[in-house]
């Protein structure tokens, strides 16, 4: 939704805004206060590593399961329980520049989403969010420009209930 509300044709984001009226994704600190009670809770580490690989392996690798895409999390327990609640249900609000994502349009108006995974003088690598890369030449690139968002999209509280939460916080914690 995001990608294409602030999509740089007008068309796009006029049909967009109309097309997504009224389901507007709840707000970040709502989401974030709510989940603050996982804080509180007693996290198995056990259960947490289940939830670890169902809502974040897919792009997160830890103790060999997972994969390499987004940050490597094995220091991520030196930042805090809180830190990393907050940086996990609004990943937007703090993005390293190589974790962006890049709408790249080629010259026959096909977009391709997802990080720069290599750039040569030539070619630029999209490293999409299904784990696939595409390679484009620069001859073939109509534009390329940050979405200003993290690849890691937002909702996770969707799949992850409290409980799972302070689950998977006990996890990334239990890391050695």
């Amino acid at each position: 939704m995001q990608l294409l509300l602030k999509s740089p044709d007008e068309k796009v984001r006029a049909r967009a805004a109309k097309l997504f009226a009224g389901n507007a994704p709840s707000k970040r600190q709502d989401v974030i206060t709510k989940y603050q009670k996982a804080l509180d809770l007693k996290g198995d580490a056990a259960k947490g590593k289940v939830v670890f690989k169902t809502a974040c392996a897919s792009c997160h690798k830890l103790e060999g399961v997972g994969e390499a895409v987004g940050p490597d999390l094995a220091s991520i327990k030196n930042r805090g329980s809180e830190s990393v609640l907050m940086n996990v249900l609004d990943p937007n609000r703090e993005v390293l520049p190589q974790y962006y994502t890049y709408l790249l349009t080629t010259t026959e108006d096909v977009i391709v989403s997802g990080m720069i995974a290599a750039e040569t003088a030539n070619t630029v690598t999209i490293r999409k969010s299904d784990g696939t890369s595409e390679t484009v030449q620069r001859v073939n690139i109509q534009s390329l420009r940050s979405t200003g968002l993290s690849a890691m999209p937002e909702g996770l509280e969707e799949k992850v209930d409290l409980q799972g939460m302070a689950d998977l916080l006990a996890y990334l914690n239990s890391i050695k």
